[in-house]
Order: structure tokens, then C-alpha cells, then sequence
């Protein structure tokens, strides 16, 4: 399953707009107040766009491997649903749990990609920072988190993400 990255460029191009109404109109306080609010929200649509794609991955993953509905439902059940939160070490900055998850095999794989890769390396860093700034703009106050990242700062770590979200892809289908 390839990642699509065009519904998080939809979302960049239609709130540049705005911004760029804004600062040709010559409200320059507005559109500064607009471009903060602009990174965080980039940031958590794509940490929740990322999200919905990791489940759906994983899904697919207990659809092809599992020998009947019953097991099928029950990793959806316990493994997915409201679990994603736990999949990666946000606050360590890893993304080594989620391959753990998969047994030994799967994570030394990864390591010795990611040991041979510096894109994919770089990749899921970029992923996992997008992931710990929607943490800290969710859980230490939205309006006063200062994200210190322009909207195109935040839309160039998605676009690297890409590499690691279809390896992980790949890796489980």
C-alpha cells in the first residue's frame, strides 16, 4: 500500500492560500498569528493522517496473515484499535517498537536497512518527529505550544516520511 501524500498537500495549498491572502492584504500581525497556527495544525493533520495509514497497513497485514476472522478480529481488537500510541517510543524518538511488535527478525531487518540506508534512516526520524510534535502541541496546550517550524518546514519532514511509511509498508505486506 503507497503511501499518497496529495490529502496532506491539499490541506498545505488551501491554508497557504489563506496565509497568502492575508499577508497580500497587508495584515501582517493576522497572518503571523495564522502561520503559527497553520504549522500546528499541518503537523497534527498529518501525524493523524499517518495514524489512519499505520492501521490501515497493520490491518491489511492481520487480514493477509491471519488463518481465520477470529484471529483476524482479534488483533484488530486488542493490537489496533486505540493502540497506535504505543506502537513507537515518541518521546525516546524510535520507531524501533513497532518493528519489535513483529518479532526479532522484522527489527534486526530494519536495523540493518536503516544501518545500510541513510534516507530511510533520516525518513523515520522525520516520521517520528512529526509524531512527537503532535504530542507535545495536543498534550502542553495548543494555543501557547510554540512549534518553532514553518508550514514548510513541517510539509518538506512529511514528504521525507514518505520513504519510511511505504518501507514499513513493504515490510509487513
Amino acid at each position: 500500500m503507497i503511501f499518497d501524500v496529495r490529502p496532506v498537500e491539499v490541506f498545505y495549498d488551501d491554508q497557504n492560500s489563506i496565509l497568502d491572502s492575508l499577508v497580500s492584504s497587508g495584515q501582517v500581525s493576522l497572518a503571523s498569528d495564522f502561520r503559527n497556527i497553520f504549522s500546528k495544525s499541518l503537523v497534527i493533520v498529518s501525524a493523524s493522517y499517518f495514524e489512519s495509514y499505520f492501521r490501515e497497513i497493520v490491518q491489511q497485514a492481520l487480514r493477509k496473515h491471519s488463518l481465520n476472522d477470529k484471529v483476524f478480529n482479534f488483533g484488530v481488537n486488542k493490537g489496533v484499535e486505540r493502540q497506535y500510541h504505543t506502537w513507537f517510543d515518541w518521546k525516546g524518538g524510535r520507531v524501533n517498537p513497532f518493528f519489535a511488535m513483529f518479532g526479532e527478525e522484522c527489527i534486526n531487518k530494519y536495523k540493518t536497512d536503516c544501518d545500510g540506508d541513510s534516507a530511510l534512516k533520516n525518513s523515520a526520524k522525520n516520521f517520528i518527529e512529526i509524531g512527537q510534535s503532535r504530542n507535545l502541541i495536543v498534550h502542553d496546550n495548543f494555543l501557547t505550544y510554540n512549534l518553532n517550524k514553518t508550514p514548510d518546514e513541517v510539509l518538506s519532514g512529511v514528504r521525507s516520511s514518505i520513504l519510511f511509511l511505504n518501507y514499513c509498508s513493504e515490510q509487513l505486506l
